[in-house]
């Protein structure tokens, strides 16, 4: 019969919230929280039989929405912005019902300007409702008013908590974002709601609240401990097939990074793991191509490069694939396997003349610089295309193997 009061009386908490405005349905709900923890103590078998047959007969009807209305019309009016009464009030007689009328008190007091009284009477009414915790948010906000910051942040910690000893974990997160804006540097509120967040499976949040962290160790310069956060991010985003566009934005943050740090090879694997995400994202592409220049490792960058233009033109994209490689080509004057590819496609395309003036032009670039060898291969590509001079292209490379 016990059990049975509870679960009516849980009841009788939805369809009561259910039956005041928005802004009040929340104050409501919560005000509930001492009558039915005093219910689950409650040894009286009399009263947890009147409570079953009272809600019982309140809501097991057709027309039990306009029955609440009229059960509500007999209760206490409040003062302008006081707490509504629960309409348990009239269906229990447990000790915590005394906590409405304290905190109407409260909000008068409050309103009024008078926090010292308000203070008081929030630590009365803790003796009918101790485990009240909105009770103890309320001392908290009072605390904050009255300028004691530091005691209003333990006493939310504290709350907190409690919530997450309850397992009430929505309450507990409201909770840990109130201190965080509060102290936004302080990271340990920051840890425990990310720890929260994830064990109740809201990813999106707590990887909102990772990014919020790494980029909180970044204006402060510790780079160390920003490269962590987000690196615990993408682990967390990795549990999830749905959250790739997380892992690519979190990977580009963590390239960012060790760009800034000159951490070469950690932004190349950050790049292609971004690569094997998205195929088609281009600036991974372009940038595995750069690093791979940047560390001297040429042939892994042209192979890189190789494998982007082939996903291209498998789309059909072979205009945006030539273009991409002669920006290539643009950015890197004096790297001859880019010609190589650019003359190819030039060729392919019945452009030969294009292709011998361009491979022409880099073989000057080649010659001016001192690179002989690579010149030479250059003009070795120019007399395959079989040009109208091609005996001056002879006389050249000729010339050429001379000087080497």
């Amino acid at each position: 019969m016990r059990q049975a009061s509870v679960e009516f009386l849980e009841a009788l908490r939805l369809a009561d919230a259910a039956s005041v405005s928005p802004d009040q349905a929340d104050i409501l709900d919560q005000l509930y929280e001492p009558l039915v923890e005093a219910q689950t103590q409650s040894d009286d078998a009399q009263l947890q039989q009147q409570l079953c047959d009272n809600i019982s007969g309140l809501l097991m009807r057709a027309d039990w929405r306009d029955h609440l209305r009229q059960a509500r019309q007999q209760l206490p009016i409040q003062t302008d912005g006081g707490p509504p009464v629960p309409l348990a009030e009239v269906l229990t007689q447990a000790r915590s019902s005394q906590i409405v009328e304290s905190l109407t008190t409260i909000y008068q007091l409050e309103r009024a300007g008078n926090l010292r009284s308000a203070m008081e009477e929030a630590f009365y009414a803790l003796q009918y409702a101790p485990t009240y915790l909105h009770l103890h948010i309320t001392i908290g906000e009072l605390l904050l008013k009255q300028g004691q910051v530091t005691e209003a942040i333990e006493k939310f910690l504290a709350v907190a908590q409690a919530y997450t000893s309850r397992g009430e974990g929505r309450r507990a997160i409201s909770m840990y974002r109130r201190v965080i804006e509060l102290t936004p540097v302080e990271m340990h509120p920051r840890a425990r709601l990310i720890e929260i967040l994830t064990s109740m499976g809201y990813n999106e949040e707590a990887l909102d609240e990772y990014m919020e962290v790494a980029e909180m160790h970044y204006s402060m310069a510790d780079r160390g401990k920003a490269r962590k956060a987000y690196v615990d991010a993408l682990r967390l985003a990795q549990q999830s097939a749905g959250d790739r566009a997380w892992q690519v934005r979190i990977l580009r943050r963590l390239a960012d990074l060790d760009l800034q740090t000159l951490d070469w090879r950690e932004a190349l694997r950050s790049y292609e793991q971004i690569r094997q995400i998205d195929p088609a994202d281009e600036e991974a592409r372009t940038r595995l191509v750069e690093l791979n220049f940047h560390l001297g490792q040429e042939a892994r960058g042209l192979a890189d490069l190789d494998n982007y233009l082939e996903f291209l033109e498998g789309r059909g994209q072979k205009d945006k694939a030539l273009k991409v490689l002669e920006d290539w080509v643009h950015e890197e004057p004096k790297r001859v396997g880019l010609y190589q590819r650019l003359a190819g496609r030039y060729r392919q395309a019945g452009r030969t003349g294009e292709a011998v003036a361009l491979l022409d032009a880099a073989g000057e670039v080649l010659v001016q610089s001192g690179d002989i060898r690579s010149a030479i291969q250059v003009i070795e590509m120019i007399l395959s295309l079989r040009p109208a001079n091609a005996a001056d292209y002879q006389k050249l490379l000729a010339q050429l193997k001379g000087r080497v």
